[in-house]
């Protein structure tokens, strides 16, 4: 049965009268560390420079960390696109890199990433216990699926939902925990005195969000700052704005 409505969505989502299918891991195995994470982020960095970073760059510098969960590459491309566009949510993300207290920003904007342009696109339930389901009896084992697009919020960029201990629409979502904490570790250090530039896209604030998004495809300039810019709170759309040539990534600089 699939729930076709957001309030029944949201029923079979957080009810207690529907066990989550545990998550699992889509190819097994441990996570690696979170500072073998950020390594291959800081060598990517400097592999990149001032030039462009694209999508399996990002994927291949996952994979040598020993990143096996294939969601962990669109969460991070996916949010490091939406922070390039949105210049308040940057610069709280970066804040909170700075003051070195934990990634409790980072992880809500991987979370609004994933639920904005899911990579799955059924949540499991299970019913417990016998339920009424619009005057239809429902036993226990009866499978209830729920579209990720009935949760949450509409098609704008609000990670502060998601900040705290309450139900996201990823719960009980498999490899999703992985990606996200891959996540954490990843932008932790590609935000860190680097700012980016969204190319051949705008998802900017102020209109609704694309409800498709091929992260496979997204580009982006990146461009040095100083502790300096990120504390007085000067986000990467402050940037000025250049195309960036596939052929000449690795020499190009931004304007002064």
């Amino acid at each position: 049965m699939v729930a076709t409505s957001p309030e029944d969505a949201a029923r079979a989502h957080t009810g207690p009268e529907f066990a989550r299918v545990p998550p699992r891991r889509a190819h097994g195995g441990d996570l690696p560390a979170p500072a073998a994470v950020r390594r291959a982020m800081r060598e990517l960095l400097e592999e990149v420079g001032e030039g462009l970073l694209t999508r399996r760059q990002l994927d291949a510098a996952l994979a040598r960390a020993g990143v096996r969960e294939p969601m962990a590459g669109d969460a991070v491309a996916q949010t490091l696109a939406l922070l390039a566009c949105h210049a308040h949510e940057c610069v709280l993300a970066a804040k909170e890199i700075a003051a070195g207290r934990g990634t409790s920003y980072l992880r809500a904007c991987l979370i609004e990433g994933l639920r904005l342009w899911p990579p799955v696109r059924h949540l499991t339930r299970v019913v417990d216990v016998p339920v009424d389901w619009h005057g239809v009896r429902l036993e226990p084992g009866t499978t209830v699926l729920v579209p990720v697009e009935l949760l949450g919020g509409g098609r704008e960029f609000a990670p502060e939902e998601w900040i705290g201990s309450g139900p996201t629409p990823l719960d009980g979502c498999p490899g999703a925990e992985d990606a996200l904490e891959v996540g954490q570790a990843a932008l932790a250090e590609l935000l860190r005195e680097r700012g980016y530039e969204l190319l051949d896209a705008d998802l900017g604030p102020g209109r609704p969000l694309p409800a498709r998004l091929d992260s496979r495809r997204l580009r982006f300039a990146v461009h040095r700052v100083g502790r300096a810019v990120v504390r007085h709170a000067v986000p990467a759309g402050a940037v000025p704005r250049q195309r960036v040539d596939d052929s000449a990534h690795a020499a190009a600089r931004p304007a002064s």
